[in-house]
């Protein structure tokens, strides 16, 4: 975010600079499209590389469900960048093609205007994505309703009482559960119990936590209605 929102700062500053200052465009013309095609050759390679990634890593669904549910920041934040990287070379190259025909720099400065603030776009973009994990996000409520069903399977369980999750990793979720076990378990039944349980959840979020983060507390209650919750 740091990158981005100086990157676009600088671009917007360097726009207002054109504007108040215009000058002609000193740098070769082949040298500048050049080094735009060269960079926009690079960007296009590493977008497709990140594209193929996250297709393969959302699975059927879509992108959108894809970036509600992710907790792992890295691989849409590699997309965007590439993206915002993409679309900058382009706008860069209009501006100064439009500059030379035209000979009006303004041009020039608006392209860089408008390349900072894609890039502050961006910048604000990941804000709102990271913003729930770093003060620690929820598991998706798919992920929630898997460990129900695994807990609530057991057979000494007669219900959940609750159920909190938190992300402190992109594959580590803490899991805190309430559970109803059945009245007539021994102590060293009961024991047992959690430990099958711990492993239960594991299994069920497929390895995206250990037993360390599982805490599991036995919850008082009638026991019709816990097998309701």
């Amino acid at each position: 975010m740091l990158l981005f929102s100086v990157g676009g700062a600088f671009a917007i500053w360097e726009a207002v600079r054109k504007i108040l200052h215009p000058g002609a465009h000193t740098v070769s013309l082949g040298l500048t499209f050049g080094v735009l095609g060269a960079g926009f050759v690079f960007e296009l390679a590493s977008f497709v590389v990140a594209y193929r990634s996250l297709r393969h890593e959302k699975g059927e669904a879509t992108f959108r469900e894809y970036w509600r549910d992710t907790r792992d920041p890295t691989l849409p934040t590699v997309l965007l960048e590439d993206s915002a990287a993409l679309v900058s070379l382009v706008v860069a190259a209009v501006g100064i093609g439009v500059h030379h025909v035209t000979g009006n720099p303004l041009w020039d400065a608006l392209a860089s205007g408008v390349i900072g603030l894609v890039l502050i776009g961006v910048a604000i973009l990941l804000a709102f994505e990271t913003y729930s994990l770093l003060i620690g996000d929820a598991a998706p409520e798919d992920v929630e309703a898997k460990i129900r069903d695994a807990v609530i399977a057991d057979e000494a369980v007669t219900g959940i009482a609750g159920l909190y999750t938190m992300h402190v990793g992109p594959r580590a979720i803490l899991v805190v559960l309430e559970v109803r076990f059945r009245r007539d378990l021994t102590i060293p039944a009961l024991e047992a119990a959690v430990r099958r349980l711990q492993d239960r959840v594991r299994e069920a979020v497929a390895g995206a936590t250990e037993a360390r983060l599982v805490v599991i507390e036995p919850a008082p209650g009638d026991e019709t209605v816990g097998r309701a919750a």
